[in-house]
């Protein structure tokens, strides 16, 4: 099936597209990250045990994790929003996007002559 020059089809979500399993889960799995070594950092700094204090650590990672959600949140609202001024745009210029030219191949090589 070939790809249809439209640039308005062409911004329209790929309804059989299945998305990677973890492009939404980096932000959240970072913040919580950065939460525990948060609390790991401030024990080692003040010479504390590291693994003492377990409610520190569940309370930051857990906090972590909910600022990476809503990070993931705002980044996807962010996309959709440009992506629809995108495509707003698109319909009321139609113009300045035109089809392009069908080209075969022998177009677009140039002419080749072989050097023995």
């Amino acid at each position: 099936m070939a790809v249809s020059p439209d640039p308005r089809i062409l911004m329209q979500p790929d309804p059989n597209e299945v998305s990677p399993m973890l492009s939404n889960k980096v932000l959240p799995a970072i913040g919580a990250m950065f939460g525990i070594l948060n609390v790991l950092c401030r024990r080692g700094a003040m010479r504390r045990p590291l693994l003492s204090g377990l409610h520190e650590h569940v309370i930051w990672t857990s906090g972590g994790f909910i600022v990476g959600m809503f990070l993931q949140n705002r980044y996807e609202n962010y996309q959709s929003l440009r992506d629809g001024v995108i495509r707003h745009y698109i319909e009321l210029h139609p113009e300045d996007f035109p089809a392009p030219e069908r080209k075969k191949v022998g177009e677009i090589f140039d002419k080749w002559t072989p050097i023995r």
